[in-house]
């Protein structure tokens, strides 16, 4: 039973088990990685067992992945590798053997067995196997090419803002320019950088020269978790590029006002505007 906290108390009873303070301390994003190479790898070895030829002594193949031996691990790891292909049969691009390989590796790591499942002389048979895959998707061109948006152009950029797309007339059109913004002058990695986001991210500064310009600080992300790993790393910082585009009615400091630190949002943002 959970017993309240003496109000004013400097200490705190909570304590988590290492079990829950590794998984804690793995981006979602990572462990859900880890669980669909599990997923897969596991679909494979169900598969394996109804093939009447399989090489493989079936205790291996019942054992638990985070409970084999490094004999085993190596042995059947390998095997997978060579076999594992899309759900239509063809063959993953390398980058997505070697990601599957590491998440299988992290997803032991979270049930405390920490390998190298890549190391050459502790793991031959995966090593060689994800070496010879790898090199058979290159022959075969795929994963060669990476898919690349093409950059908007000024001329449609400029369009977007005639046709109320990106704008300051409703909510929805303004957090289409904030969202457009944010990306092109700051780069960030991907949607969830966008979604963290609060308004202690920006603030405004001024040159030598007297100019202002908007000043990006990066908070926690999936590199910079803030951390033991990430004690010495210091934050990243970017300065808006190129000239601003002006936004008459936005007014920056209203913004602060409405959200110290609430993330942004249409309602939030459209608020300041008016």
């Amino acid at each position: 039973m959970h017993v309240p906290e003496p109000s004013g108390s400097r200490f705190s009873t909570h304590s988590d088990s290492l079990e829950d303070l590794v998984t804690k301390s793995i981006p979602l994003a990572t462990r859900q990685k880890a669980d669909w190479a599990v997923k897969l790898f596991e679909s494979w070895k169900t598969w394996l067992k109804l093939q009447p030829n399989s090489n493989l002594e079936l205790d291996a193949l019942d054992s638990d992945l985070k409970e084999m031996n490094e004999t085993d691990l190596d042995k059947i790891i390998g095997m997978f590798v060579q076999q594992v292909r899309k759900r239509n049969g063809e063959l993953y691009p390398g980058k997505t053997l070697y990601e599957l390989v590491v998440s299988l590796q992290k997803h032991l790591e979270i049930n405390q067995r920490h390998l190298s499942l890549i190391d050459r002389s502790d793991f031959p048979s995966i090593y060689y196997a994800l070496d010879v895959s790898m090199k058979n998707s290159a022959k075969s061109g795929i994963g060669l090419t990476t898919k690349q948006a093409e950059p908007i152009t000024s001329e449609q950029e400029n369009e977007l803002w005639e046709k109320g797309v990106l704008g300051l007339q409703n909510p929805q059109s303004l957090q289409n320019a904030l969202f457009f913004m944010v990306g092109m002058h700051f780069a960030l990695r991907g949607g969830k950088s966008h979604r963290e986001l609060t308004i202690d991210n920006f603030s405004i500064k001024c040159d030598q020269q007297g100019n202002k310009f908007l000043l990006y600080v990066e908070g926690v992300s999936k590199t910079r978790q803030g951390g033991l790993k990430d004690i010495k790393v210091t934050e990243h910082t970017t300065r808006g590029n190129g000239k601003l585009r002006e936004m008459p009615g936005v007014d920056f400091p209203k913004v602060r006002e409405i959200m110290p630190t609430r993330r942004f949002s249409k309602r939030v943002v459209f608020e300041a505007s008016g």
